[in-house]
């Protein structure tokens, strides 16, 4: 179908959706909105020049059903597929049927979304592209004595962190030896538990959590939009977002190895779109 957008399903809904397709009609895109028998009057569908109705419940049956997506984008000749955030605009299974499908995915490649995606995979890819992560082990560690040396090198408090955490998810801090072997105890794969989706790091319990809002297109340019400090949070959720970050202002230098560090990290993984890039900043 070419390069060219021309017609672009949006899998999504509400105020997203809104987004895409007002912004689509400002570039002369046609639209096609799919929506859920609930979201059938949404002002999104009522702007979009198609609309396609998603049967179903539930989000796995509508939002999330990726067979169903595909269908309708070849049924409205849609040449492009936007996914706005959330939902399935990092789920790399559909990125790839999008693309065998003919059309063109306005988002990551699916190679950059499966090594961004999983926790280690992406300490691995950081690691390659000389963007330090914080320290750890970047692989499951299946022995106790592995873990416990690790924490005697670098200091308690570590993390067991699982490979699919996200948000605050799936983060247990250990701060000695008895915590961690009742942590393993508890996670040992010998004993039908799920050790293999954790590794390990360095709990950094006195640093602010900064981040790069960037972009990278197709032809490998490059841009920093701004930079936030997140560092007010509650049960590691976010409650205020400050940009750009003011404790950068005094630490020039620190603002461009960010900077840097972002780029060389979207090259690495030949990442397409936008995309946030979290950093830890020590600042004694």
């Amino acid at each position: 179908m070419g390069n060219i957008v021309k017609k672009i399903l949006v899998a999504n809904r509400g105020e997203i959706a809104l987004r895409v397709v007002r912004t689509a009609r400002e570039m002369g895109i046609s639209t096609v909105a799919v929506y859920s028998e609930q979201d059938r009057n949404a002002q999104y569908v009522q702007l979009a020049d198609e609309s396609y109705l998603l049967s179903g419940d539930t989000y796995a049956s509508t939002y999330l059903n990726e067979d169903l997506l595909i269908g309708i984008l070849h049924r409205s000749g849609a040449n492009a597929v936007h996914p706005g955030y959330g939902f399935l605009s990092e789920v790399p299974s559909f990125a790839d049927k999008v693309e065998k499908a003919g059309a063109i995915w306005v988002g990551p490649h699916p190679q950059a979304l499966i090594d961004l995606g999983d926790k280690i995979t992406a300490r691995r890819v950081a690691k390659s592209a000389q963007v330090p992560p914080v320290p750890g082990i970047s692989e499951p560690v299946r022995e106790l004595r592995t873990l416990l040396d690790f924490s005697h090198t670098y200091g308690y408090p570590v993390m067991m962190k699982r490979t699919d955490g996200g948000g605050g998810r799936g983060i247990t801090v250990v701060h000695d030896d008895d915590e961690m072997r009742r942590f393993y105890l508890n996670h040992d794969a010998m004993q039908g538990g799920d050790l293999d989706e954790y590794f390990i790091e360095k709990f950094i319990d006195k640093a602010r959590h900064v981040e790069t809002q960037c972009g990278r297109d197709s032809h490998g340019n490059f841009t920093v939009y701004s930079t936030r400090d997140c560092t007010v949070q509650r049960r590691n959720q976010k409650l205020i977002e400050e940009s750009p970050a003011p404790c950068l202002d005094a630490h020039p230098g620190v603002r461009e190895r960010m900077h840097k560090a972002a780029r060389d990290l979207t090259r690495a993984t030949g990442y397409v779109g936008v995309g946030t890039i979290e950093f830890l900043f020590a600042d004694d």
